[in-house]
C-alpha cells in the first residue's frame, strides 16, 4: 500500500483505508507477481540470441534505356536559328582559283619569248651557226638581245631578229634590203642542231650549229 494519499499527497497511517486528511478512500495497488527464475532465464536467452543475418541479394543487371534526342526548341521572341553554312562551296572556290593560277603560270613559263615552249623557238636560235655555200663557209650569230651578225669573207652584216607569226623575221642595219633581210619559214632537225630557212617554200639556207 502507498504511504501517501493519492489525492492530497499527505502521509497515511499504517493500515488506514481512508485518508485522515482528505477523507478519500485509499486505492490499494496490486503488487505484480515476481517472475520465477525459469522465466527470467528464458527471457535472458531470448534477448541474447542474435537475429539471423539476411542472405545477400544478388544485384539485378540494369538495362540502359535508349535516350531519344529531343529537338532543340526555340525560345519565344528569340532570333530564328540559322543553319550552319557548308564549307564545301568555299573549298571548291579556293581550289578552282589555285588551279587557274597554276595553269596561267605554266602557260607564261612554257610560252615565254616567242610563243614557244621553254623560251620558245627563239632560244633554239641562240648561239653560233655556219652555212656551207659550196664556195665558202658563212657564219651566223644570233644573240639573246635579238641582234645578229652575218659574215661572209669581207662582208659583215648586222641587224635584229625575232620570231613573229611562226616566222624568223630578220631586219638588216645595212642601207637597202641587205643579204639576210626577210621573213623566213624555219624548221629544226637533228636535235635542233640544224635549222632550214625557206622563203615561199624555197630553201635558202641550211644552218648547222657550231
Amino acid at each position: 500500500m502507498s504511504k501517501y494519499c493519492q489525492f492530497c499527497g499527505k502521509e497515511l497511517k499504517k493500515g488506514a483505508k481512508f485518508c485522515q486528511h482528505c477523507g478519500n478512500k485509499i486505492q490499494i495497488e496490486k503488487q505484480k507477481p515476481k517472475a520465477t527464475k525459469a522465466q527470467a532465464k528464458s527471457t535472458s536467452q531470448t534477448t541474447q540470441q542474435p537475429s539471423p543475418t539476411p542472405e545477400p541479394v544478388a544485384p539485378q543487371p540494369v538495362t540502359p534505356q535508349p535516350v531519344t534526342p529531343q529537338p532543340a526548341t526555340q525560345q519565344p521572341g528569340a532570333a530564328p536559328m540559322q543553319p550552319k553554312k557548308s564549307k564545301t562551296g568555299l573549298i571548291i572556290a579556293i581550289v578552282a582559283i589555285v588551279a587557274v593560277v597554276v595553269v596561267l603560270l605554266i602557260v607564261i613559263f612554257l610560252f615565254l619569248d616567242g610563243g614557244g615552249i621553254l623560251g620558245g623557238d627563239e632560244a633554239k636560235f641562240y648561239g653560233d651557226w655556219e652555212y656551207d655555200s659550196g664556195f665558202s663557209i658563212v657564219d651566223f650569230t644570233f644573240h639573246k638581245n635579238n641582234t645578229y651578225e652575218f659574215s661572209a669573207g669581207f662582208i659583215v652584216e648586222t641587224g635584229t631578229w625575232e620570231i613573229k607569226n611562226s616566222k624568223l623575221v630578220i631586219e638588216s642595219d645595212m642601207i637597202g634590203p641587205g643579204f639576210m633581210s626577210g621573213n623566213y619559214e624555219y624548221e629544226f632537225s637533228n636535235n635542233d642542231n640544224t635549222v632550214t630557212l625557206s622563203f615561199i617554200g624555197i630553201e635558202v639556207y641550211e644552218l648547222t650549229k657550231k
